[in-house]
């Protein structure tokens, strides 16, 4: 008989702050046979969130969204090392994060400075972009305040302490998943 030793790791960081250039630099380095690498912004099309949010009921969009992540989930770990990248509020219907139980927990630290730099120079380059301008415009979509966008870095900052994330600095993240997998 044959035991198949594999883990799964979870990057998570506060929005805006570099998440998808770490996806991109860590699939680089660690997709293989051994382990893949997914983003989490990935698995949500828009027929699955027609579905979550085709209710009134706001329990029942919450409890649509864990079970499309749960089900995700699912069929992307199969015997494998598995590194999940992405923030597990994407989505949803309360804006709460998804504790999903996995081996290690990763907070990408950044500082308040670096983050809220980050998230308006991208947030500036949208606007340069007419269908996010539009959408603006026209209600669909919006661009917090400085004061909300530190609040919610707080709140991040709080979420991953409390379901004991370990903070590491970007430029030490590739180091630690090399680590991690030895």
């Amino acid at each position: 008989m044959y035991f198949y030793l594999y883990m799964i790791i979870h990057i998570t960081s506060i929005p805006g702050t570099g998440q998808t250039t770490q996806y991109k630099k860590i699939k680089k380095i660690f997709n293989n046979n051994n382990t893949k690498v997914y983003d989490i912004d990935n698995f949500f099309s828009n027929k699955d969130l027609n579905h979550i949010y085709n209710h009134n009921d706001i329990n029942v969009r919450v409890n649509r969204w864990k079970t499309h992540i749960r089900n995700k989930l699912l069929k992307t770990i199969q015997h494998k090392n598995t590194i999940l990248i992405g923030d597990l509020h994407k989505h949803s219907p309360n804006n709460k994060p998804f504790n999903i139980k996995v081996d290690h927990k990763i907070f990408i630290d950044v500082s308040m400075k670096d983050a809220v730099k980050r998230y308006f120079t991208r947030a500036y380059k949208n606007i340069q972009n007419n269908k996010f301008l539009n959408d603006i415009v026209n209600y669909e979509n919006e661009i917090p305040s400085t004061i909300e966008y530190k609040r919610e870095i707080e709140q991040y900052k709080k979420w991953s302490k409390i379901n004991k994330y370990k903070n590491i600095n970007e430029n030490k993240l590739i180091e630690h998943i090399k680590y991690l997998l030895k």
